[in-house]
């Protein structure tokens, strides 16, 4: 008895200062804390922050390297904030609690929570060592005041604090150069992480800093929220927020039953004492700039450190990353889980049951996060088991038929399987389904996508793809062919829905279908004027340069490729997991580049980019084989990676000008027209909103594809906002919302068929038909 309580003494007195420490920081958060920047680190730190230290050393203490044990504590707690509140929000309305992700609330589940993981932390470790603490200051301080500059952390410093006042200068009305040179030095931080070899903790440091400062020069774009899927996704959030509850009644949509963009924002704001707005535009960019990180991590497993870097450089530098995933918050935090279900397959340390759980885990995650990510993750899953059973049994069929018995080499033993074991690939094709169909009721895109490319396949039609395949390469329709489509499809819906039309007649004049115009062409530079008076077509010149750094990395995407295939054939292996799952993500990016409607639906380079999570770094083994005999082998990789990089950010364009603009490095383009609010716009919905108040016909029209989600997170409840803002589909008594490009330029821009076009937008009719009942320069209302 005295040996147990001994015992039990021990872990009390181990927990005891643990616990002090969450109680003190819970209460604190409890009784408004709110000090500036103390306020949402305090409640980073008791939300997230306590979890993963408790994880990463107690759970994964047995890990070599440290870095993957805090990844997968991270991620493990995020999953738990996550599913914690899912947990809340179903069970607290059986007891009568209508508003269950109340602070309150959040705050007492958070507190108890990390005082159950210290407890059962404490049973086998000690948390806390309060003895080290003045060694531990004395030794930071050493570190600190003896420590030298890094070249590459200096940079990726330097662009992070660039990127940030570039976008503050641009949402001031200011010129972009100091966003382009931010860009500049991300990519020269990833090439001088190359040049100066591998050294773990900078190495990480320096691709986490190079990801940020790309992301967030991006997302901090507009006092308010920016972007074109982030519109649907922040409707969400403020529906859930609103009511402190998330139902799929709110809205019916799959965007709606991605847990990312709704219950996490609403957790992570109110525990951290920050708005929605920040949430979107900060904190989800500092915790998806984990990812290349976790690229790199994964990636050295498999091939050389050098290699591991220029892939997750590159998994950077990519278009996707920098123009699209800042708007794609849903997409972000899936693609963190995709990263650590594949850095878990990998642990070789831990057994394959534990190793199978962690990526069942993070494959939940996925599916809470993310309808169409989770699709492409099973189509990879899918497709690398396939090819992981058929394709070894034909090669030894091959070999015993055409090999003389003592020449034949018995292939290497086979691995043992995570991702591909045939278990975890039900299970998560089960939780996708339960998830997108009993439970939520969003998996109907899915069903109308298949649904409508049988049809077309079994009646012969045609279905448009997406213009993102001209990145890679790909053909397909014109923008004057696309925009026909779509006009002709509004002249037939028309004919279906007959009633009262601004324009009577089909065949009126002011009915024609508008002509396609091009985005304005960015001012040349002082740089640019110089190769314009030499007679070079500078802007011509730019649009090449972005292409041939597309071709480039496709190119050297299929060179590691060959370098991987020579090497595990020479090794005798033709099944490592690993080489299975590269294949497999390739195969399903090219499922959908050849099924048109799934190109348009889903987005050839979103694919592309969550392929490049495991073919990232057979880029870089690409690119290492080019210089493999060369006497400067580090020098010509980072002279490389950085002029692609240069290009593929856009920051060489935007050193010379004359191509449209890049809405992270100008307020010009034609990401810039459509996707940016300024206040004037903000002041004008308001106005429409009080108008709508007192209207008996609360139907808007809006002059394009993005204004539409946002007037519908800001007008009162119950209008109905249409894309049927052509005059040629204006139905009679309903307001027109024209943003800034059309009450400006008379520009207007559709989303149809995986393509943005912009047109002309004939503002001249509404001239002669409607009347102007506000207008504020920037934004217009008629009726």
């Amino acid at each position: 008895m005295r040996a147990t309580g001994g015992a039990v003494g021990r872990w009390l007195a181990r927990a005891a200062l643990p616990l002090l420490l969450v109680a003190a920081a819970t209460g604190a958060l409890a009784h408004d804390f709110s000090l500036p920047v103390a306020r949402p680190v305090l409640g980073a730190v008791a939300l997230l922050g306590v979890p993963t230290y408790v994880l990463a050393v107690w759970t994964f203490r047995a890990m070599e390297e440290r870095t993957s044990a805090r990844l997968f504590a991270f991620g493990l707690a995020l999953f738990g904030v996550m599913v914690g509140a899912l947990l809340l929000n179903t069970v607290l309305p059986w007891w009568g609690d209508d508003r269950p992700l109340e602070e309150h609330t959040l705050l007492l589940a958070s507190g108890t929570a990390n005082a159950l993981l210290v407890l059962a932390a404490s049973i086998r470790v000690t948390l806390v060592r309060p003895s080290r603490w003045p060694g531990n200051a004395r030794a930071w301080a050493h570190a600190v005041l003896t420590a030298r500059l890094a070249p590459e952390v200096t940079l990726a410093a330097l662009a992070l604090v660039l990127a940030i006042g570039g976008a503050v200068r641009l949402n001031n009305g200011r010129s972009g150069a100091v966003a382009v040179v931010a860009h500049l030095l991300a990519v020269g931080a990833l090439a001088a992480t190359v040049l100066v070899g591998e050294v773990p903790r900078r190495t990480v440091a320096a691709i986490y800093l190079s990801g940020l400062a790309l992301l967030l020069g991006t997302s901090l774009r507009g006092w308010y929220i920016v972007g074109h899927d982030i519109q649907n996704e922040y409707l969400s959030y403020t529906l859930t927020f609103a009511a402190r509850h998330w139902s799929m009644d709110q809205y019916a949509s799959a965007y709606h039953a991605c847990l990312s963009v709704n219950i996490l924002p609403t957790v992570l704001g109110q525990v951290m004492g920050v708005s929605g707005l920040a949430v979107f535009k900060v904190v989800a960019q500092v915790i998806f700039a984990l990812v290349p990180v976790i690229v790199y991590v994964a990636a050295r497993r498999i091939v050389t450190p050098l290699a591991a870097i220029v892939g997750a450089a590159f998994f950077i530098i990519f278009p996707t990353f920098l123009t699209d995933m800042p708007y794609l918050t849903r997409q972000e935090m899936a693609f963190l889980f995709v990263a650590l279900a594949l850095l878990a397959a990998g642990a070789d340390r831990y057994p394959p049951l534990v190793r199978q759980c962690l990526t069942l885990v993070f494959g939940v995650g996925v599916v809470l996060s993310h309808y169409s990510t989770t699709y492409m993750l099973i189509a990879t899953l899918m497709l690398s088991l396939i090819g992981s059973r058929v394709l070894p049994a034909a090669v030894a069929r091959w070999r015993r038929r055409h090999q003389h018995p003592h020449e034949a080499r018995p292939l290497a033993g086979a691995v043992v399987f995570i991702m591909l074991a045939p278990g975890v690939v039900a299970v998560l094709t089960a939780a996708a389904w339960t998830w997108s169909t009993p439970i939520t009721h969003s998996g109907g895109h899915l069903a109308e996508t298949v649904t409508e490319l049988t049809t077309s396949l079994i009646e012969g039609k045609s279905v448009i793809g997406s213009s993102d395949l001209k990145f890679i390469g790909g053909g397909g329709p014109g923008p004057e062919e696309r925009f026909t489509t779509y006009y002709d499809g509004l002249v037939s819906a028309r004919a279906a829905s007959p009633g009262e039309y601004v324009i009577p007649n089909v065949d009126d004049r002011d009915a024609a279908r508008p002509r396609l115009t091009e985005v304005p062409p960015t001012a040349l530079t002082p740089a640019g004027r110089v190769f314009d008076r030499l007679g070079l077509p500078i802007g011509h010149a730019n649009m090449l340069l972005r292409a041939a750094a597309g071709l480039a990395l496709e190119l050297l995407l299929v060179i590691g490729l060959i370098a991987l295939w020579i090497k595990v054939r020479a090794a005798g292996r033709v099944w490592d997991e690993q080489v299975w799952l590269v294949l497999g993500s390739i195969g399903a990016v090219g499922v959908i580049v050849a099924v048109p409607g799934l190109s348009a639906d889903y987005g050839v380079l979103r694919a592309f980019q969550q392929a490049l999570l495991l073919a990232a770094p057979l880029v870089g083994v690409g690119l290492m084989t080019l210089f493999v005999r060369a006497r400067h082998a580090y020098g010509g990789t980072a002279t490389v990676l950085f002029a692609l990089g240069a290009c593929l950010t856009g920051a060489v364009a935007a050193t010379f000008g004359g191509v449209p603009g890049v809405i992270s490095q100008a307020n010009e383009g034609p990401y810039f027209d459509l996707l940016y609010v300024d206040t004037p716009e903000v002041a004008a919905t308001r106005w429409l909103g009080a108008e709508l108040e007192r209207s008996d016909l609360p139907f808007v029209a809006a002059s394009d594809i993005v204004s539409i989600t946002r007037l519908q997170t800001q007008l009162p409840q119950g209008s109905v906002v249409t894309n049927d803002f052509l005059p040629v589909a204006l139905r009679s008594g309903e307001y027109v919302f024209l943003t800034r490009q059309t009450a400006r330029a008379s520009r207007g821009t559709v989303f149809y068929s995986g393509d943005l076009l912009t047109y002309a937008y004939p503002r001249d009719v509404l001239e002669r038909r409607l009347d102007l009942l506000y207008s504020s320069g920037d934004a217009e209302v008629w009726r």
